[in-house]
């Protein structure tokens, strides 16, 4: 992780993402990559944007770079992180709705689908002047949890970060739905055992946590990121059909939309 690229637009969230990457680098030691792909007609506000972000982090004490690229907002921003071989891409997340709430923005959904590297999305409301001290690590127990470790290992040594990892258990329906619940359960919590076995082994502060909601994964997941004060909640990006939740919905956009919490999505690519 020696090179962070960080889309910016101007907005809330995307200063909110400006501030989490300038204390992720600094920990890291790596360099910021500012990207701005400003639409049409926007040129002359988009230079105060970009030439504030870098102001930021240079007084910051953060080696940064400021790249300006024209065309679709989402495929600049992944082709940006594959030419700068990013290890995070860090960009906001904004868009409401009077009947929803906070909704995700199309480019962020689009981006962290189909970025080559994990991506660490940021509200406009997040909280993120306080140094992070906790991580929560989401297991499932499937495809993409070798990913999940090692940018968890990497940003809990960097940050000197304490790491909970937890599994959110899901009991609902009779016999044979019933029977699939513990052997998910089952599966889980050994997954969570070993992810804070290696972790430890790495010299990393870990422990674990169950968690069983009748209410939904994701609020049970942003619930657990308040209770304990995590500054950043690590999950991996997969669709899911569970209790609470609709059906193909990506449970780490669903825990997003819940949490004030920066949440970083990796995918097993």
């Amino acid at each position: 992780m020696k090179r962070l690229l960080v889309a910016i637009d101007g907005s809330p969230a995307s200063r909110r993402a400006v501030q989490i990457a300038a204390q992720i680098a600094l920990a890291e030691r790596a360099s910021v990559y500012l990207v701005h792909v400003p639409r049409t007609g926007e040129l002359r506000a988009a230079e105060g944007c970009e030439q504030g972000a870098l102001r930021d982090l240079t007084q910051a004490g953060v080696d940064a770079h400021l790249e300006i690229r024209g065309g679709d907002a989402a495929d600049e921003i992944v082709a940006a992180a594959h030419s700068t071989r990013a290890g995070l891409l860090v960009m906001g997340s904004r868009g409401r709705s009077a009947v929803g709430g906070l909704l995700l923005g199309s480019v962020s959904q689009d981006v962290a689908a189909r970025a080559s590297c994990p991506v660490l999305l940021v509200r406009a409301d997040a909280d993120v002047a306080a140094p992070i001290h906790k991580i929560l690590l989401a297991v499932e127990g499937i495809a993409g949890s070798e990913s999940l470790l090692a940018i968890t290992a990497d940003l809990a040594k960097s940050l000197k970060a304490m790491v909970v990892a937890v599994h959110a258990s899901y009991p609902r329906g009779e016999d044979l739905e019933r029977s699939l619940y513990h052997a998910r359960r089952t599966h889980g919590e050994q997954a969570v055992a070993a992810a804070v076995a290696k972790l430890r082994h790495s010299g990393i502060d870990a422990g674990e946590m169950k968690l069983t909601t009748r209410s939904g994964i994701s609020r049970a997941l942003a619930a657990c990121a308040d209770s304990i004060g995590a500054g950043l909640i690590v999950i991996g990006a997969h669709n899911s059909n569970r209790v609470g939740e609709g059906a193909g919905t990506d449970l780490s956009m669903a825990v997003l939309r819940r949490t004030r919490r920066p949440v970083l999505v990796t995918r097993e690519r």
